[in-house]
């Protein structure tokens, strides 16, 4: 055995001594090299009496002594042969190489475990770092190590003045000519210093100061032997964590770049692979590598020894393949050997963290730094640790909980791919584990363990649980997290209803309001999903834990301060239960509803409720109850919109309601369903776009009896149709968007006209051809933004005119009564300046008028008769219908002139083409006059009429092929030569 083993050996034992727990002796062997020692060319011969063979073993005794024959791997003052080559720092991302693929689940599990420490484990007590780096403008003390002398650098020449030489420069990883003590520091500045030695480390490194960077890595990894303050422990392990972890990056990127890449003759380059054998490392990398496991080797204190070789283990690779396994094993057991048990529990977690990136598939480490801290935990409760939480005033219940991060990494790393015997051994630990331990572990497995294994096992876990009362450990909480594994993976069916009975004995004596909800949601879910599916009745389980919930909330109105979490309840239950009638036999759910009396909450969850029962509701509403319940919860909504409501919010409530009256029908119960209509249109008069959807409810509720009976109404569905359009006229005025009155009024009249309801009909009409003028030139499409309104007035007034020309004036009002009004309505309107819709509006009424004058309709309302059988060909007719169309067309030809005149020809053929296809189609073409308005026309398209228009090219072609159709019909030679002009 070498000098530096012996001393390890003799350390480990001696802290042994001081453990509490039952002492295990020791097992002597003989060891015939070092592990450190690096490749050696060994061939044993076994004898039957255990002799070995010393002639066939080949062994360099001496780890340093193989440097006498080669580079010096220590001359940092005779020439640091690990400074040959200048580092890049953003190589170090290199190391992910040497680990394998399926360490990323690890990696982003360190990446939050990481976070969450940093974020829990604070202390507002103040803190003190010891570096020989610190800035010397800081304050601190100064001390200087006791044990520093001058050595001389003299160069030996003999053999034994170059090892003592070598050995000389060792000691001085750990000697530092002036350490500072840096003592007040808050969190906040003791980080900060953190960062910078890391700093400080990386550009020692890029400078060529090896031993340098080091030095501080030791330093930093001394910081973790001071337990004071606890609270702060963890997060302190983390900090210097960061620090290992990147010095094991530059080294590994270093000896890599020592390895990695050989020049042949030829010029050619070969690259080092990602995945390596020993043999392939050049005798330049193994030499230097063996040098930085050399010097870990050398640093005399256990704990920045054991950090620092774990955090380089990776690095074994490049001169041995099996060697980092073995040293993992080494590791966890040196860990026997520091006698605190919070400082033992990170060392282990490290190693874990190091062990799971540099050999993924070894978990025997694993397994016994587990069985290491579960037996040597029994020491928090020796005089020790009681001591030392006295002296910094910490209970046991502040204690354990840091333990926590720890045990959840090394539980982490074994769940990753131990089989479940092992995990089944870890579980038996728990049952059989006294004292904080067991809570601690218990919360390690529901934190760490995947959850199929848990799940199968849940029922015993949740006994365990309800037997865990330690301190710092709350049964809510692993409750909870046994929840959420039980929600992930689903327990076998007959295990689900006596988990569900075990887990509810201890969340009902939950005596915080708060933490008994944020519990009983999580199992709440899990009932409404396993307890409800394809059930017919109520779900009895469901509606015992809501009373159960009820029962605590009430007490003090607990619940006025948790109204979000009882909102997250209700949500949990109205998403997988899906039909009104189950929700509303449990009368514990509709006196959770009642719980919710603030006006804001109160709304919000009226929202929430009828959005799950609307869209997630299968098929109609028919059941007067339900529907009555709902429509309260949406007088609800409906009455929360003020002059503050945003317009997104309303929107929000319009559509919930809307689809809320859609799913509601009565079948052929024709009167209950108008009855519900007249109710809901008293409920939310205030809402504009519910009254427009209730308006076309009810056209269509009109059209289905009209359907009913074929056309042919009797003198009850006449009644009722007739109420119907009285609906319908009475709702409309209430809008307040003149657009949609008059569309609605349209849809009204129609709808009166074909169920024979004349007079109904004509008063809607009536009031469409009002609402032209009071249609604005402009509306607000955005907030400060505006658009015309002349293109949708334009088809409205298209709709409107193709209605009138079915529809017969009263014998009391004269012919052409309502067409009369729409021309005088259409001729008032302020349209929008610069365009052309007033103009193509004109030209719709004229095509309008020419199928009014015709001796025969092109089309009629069923069983009602129109103008043309009411006048029977009066030429009174024809005659105001020409007088009409000759005034809108004089204004037309005024607008062509006006565009020609101001040079905007695009416009003008466009209104010409227009006014060119009524022509052809509409106009006595055997008058001059049209004949010669024709070839007006036809010589303004013309002119400005191009391939890239298609709208005016297929108007052109439309209108020559019509001149020439009607040009076949007729013998007026002035329309034949009409004809051959145009061709």
């Amino acid at each position: 055995m070498t000098t530096h083993s012996v001393k390890m050996h003799y350390e480990w034992k001696s802290a042994v001594i001081d453990f509490e727990s039952q002492k295990r002796p020791l097992q002597k062997r003989l060891v015939t090299e070092h592990p450190l020692q690096g490749v050696i060319e060994r061939s044993l011969k076994s004898t039957q009496g255990g002799s070995h063979d010393s002639s066939r073993i080949k062994i360099r005794m001496d780890p340093l002594s193989s440097s006498l024959d080669g580079p010096d791997p220590l001359s940092q003052f005779l020439g640091d042969p690990l400074s040959s080559v200048s580092t890049n720092v953003k190589d170090r991302d290199l190391i992910d190489t040497a680990f394998t693929k399926d360490n990323n689940v690890s990696e982003e599990h360190w990446t939050n475990l990481r976070k969450q420490i940093l974020a829990r484990f604070t202390t507002n007590k103040r803190l003190t770092i010891t570096s020989s780096f610190l800035q010397f403008g800081e304050k601190g003390v100064v001390k200087t190590q006791s044990n520093t002398t001058n050595r001389g650098r003299s160069q030996g020449t003999t053999m034994s003045e170059r090892v003592r030489l070598r050995l000389e420069q060792l000691d001085d990883l750990e000697e530092d000519v002036e350490v500072r003590e840096l003592g007040g520091l808050s969190q906040e500045e003791f980080t900060a210093r953190i960062d910078t030695l890391n700093d400080m480390l990386t550009e020692a490194w890029k400078t060529d100061q090896r031993v340098r960077a080091l030095k501080i890595a030791i330093q930093c990894a001394k910081l973790l032997g001071d337990v004071s303050p606890s609270q702060f422990y963890p997060t302190k392990f983390v900090l210097v964590a960061d620090i290992l972890d990147n010095l094991a990056s530059l080294i590994y990127t270093r000896l890599r770049e020592k390895a990695h890449t050989q020049q042949h003759q030829n010029g050619s380059v070969t690259t080092f692979p990602e995945h390596f054998k020993s043999a392939m490392v050049s005798e330049d990398g193994q030499e230097t590598t063996r040098n930085w496991l050399y010097k870990v080797a050398s640093i005399r204190e256990l704990l920045p020894r054991l950090y620092l070789e774990a955090a380089i283990l990776p690095c074994y690779k490049f001169v041995n393949d099996n060697e980092h396994e073995k040293a993992l094993v080494r590791l966890s057991a040196m860990v026997k050997g520091i006698a605190n048990p919070l400082v033992a529990a990170y060392a282990r977690m490290y190693i874990c963290h190091v062990g799971v990136k540099a050999a993924p598939k070894q978990s025997q480490y694993v397994v016994d730094s587990i069985e290491d801290f579960i037996l040597t935990f029994k020491q928090i409760e020796g005089p020790t640790v009681s001591a030392e939480l006295g002296l910094q005033g910490l209970s046991l219940a502040d204690y354990l909980p840091l333990f926590s991060p720890a045990v959840n990494w090394l539980l982490h790393c074994l769940a990753r791919n131990a089989p479940h015997h092992i995990l089944q051994s870890v579980l038996r630990h728990c049952e059989s584990a006294l004292g904080g331990n067991q809570s601690l572990l218990v919360s390690g497995v529901l934190n760490s363990f995947p959850p199929s294994f848990l799940t199968m096992r849940a029922v015993p876990l949740s006994q365990l649980i309800a037997g865990c009362c330690d301190p710092g450990f709350s049964q809510a909480t692993m409750m909870q997290q046994l929840g959420q594994c039980v929600l992930e993976e689903a327990p076998p069916e007959h295990n689900q209803l006596p988990l569900l009975n075990s887990v509810w004995k201890v969340v009902s004596h939950i005596k915080d309001p708060a933490v008994y909800l944020s519990t009983a949601q999580i199992w709440l879910e899990f009932t409404t999903t396993h307890f409800t599916v394809s059930r017919t009745e109520w779900p009895t389980e469901v509606n015992t834990l809501l009373g159960d919930l009820l029962k605590h909330l009430t007490i003090n109105r607990a619940y006025e301060q948790l109204y979000p979490q009882l909102l997250t309840c209700v949500q949990i239950v109205l998403h997988r239960i899906h039909h009104f009638h189950t929700l509303y036999s449990m009368s514990n759910f509709q006196q959770l509803l009642g719980l919710f009396q603030r006006d804001s909450v109160g709304v919000e969850v009226t929202r929430c409720v009828v959005q799950a029962l609307v869209n997630q509701h299968e098929g109609s509403l028919s059941d007067p109850t339900p529907i009555a319940q709902i429509l309260t919860l949406c007088s609800t909504m409906h009455d929360s919109v003020n002059a503050l409501t945003t317009e997104d919010e309303r929107r929000q409530i319009t559509h919930l309601i809307n689809a809320f009256i859609l799913k509601v029908d009565f079948g052929i119960d024709f009167e209950q369903q108008l009855d519900f209509y007249v109710e809901a249109r008293g409920a939310f008069s205030n809402l504009e776009g519910v009254l427009v959807n209730l308006v076309q409810c009810v056209c269509h509720l009109t059209m289905l009896t009209f359907r009913g009976v074929r056309g042919h109404h009797s003198g009850k569905t006449a009644a009722f149709v007739r109420a119907c359009a009285a609906y319908c006229y009475i709702t409309i005025p209430s809008l307040g968007t003149p657009s949609k009155r008059m569309q609605l009024y349209l849809l009204a009249g129609q709808v009166a006209y074909v169920n024979q309801c004349l007079g109904q009909g004509d008063a809607c009409l009536k009031g469409a051809i009002r609402e032209v003028l009071s249609v604005p030139a402009t509306v607000e499409a955005e907030i400060g933004k505006t658009k015309g309104s002349s293109s949708q007035l334009l088809q409205l007034v298209c709709s409107l005119a193709s209605t009138l020309v079915a529809i017969p004036d009263a014998p009391d009002t004269g012919a052409l009564y309502l067409m009369r009004g729409l021309v005088t309505a259409v001729k008032s309107h302020s349209w929008q300046e610069g365009k052309d819709e007033k103009a193509l509006a004109y030209i719709t009424l004229i095509r309008a008028l020419a199928a009014v004058a015709q001796e025969q309709l092109p089309y009629h309302f069923v069983q009602v008769e129109g103008n043309d059988a009411m006048y029977g060909g009066d030429p009174r007719l024809a005659e105001e219908a020409q007088q009409l169309a000759s005034g809108l067309l004089q204004d037309v030809l005024h607008h062509i002139q006006t565009l020609e005149a101001s040079g905007q020809g695009g416009r003008m053929v466009t209104v010409a083409l227009h006014l060119l296809w009524c022509v052809t189609n509409c106009a006595d073409l055997n008058e001059d006059s049209m004949q010669d308005l024709v070839l007006h026309l036809i010589s303004l398209a013309c002119q400005n009429t191009t391939a890239d228009n298609k709208f005016l090219v297929c108007s052109y072609v439309q209108s020559k092929t019509h001149l020439r159709e009607r040009a076949k019909e007729s013998t007026n030679e002035g329309l034949c030569k009409l004809v051959t002009k145009f061709a």
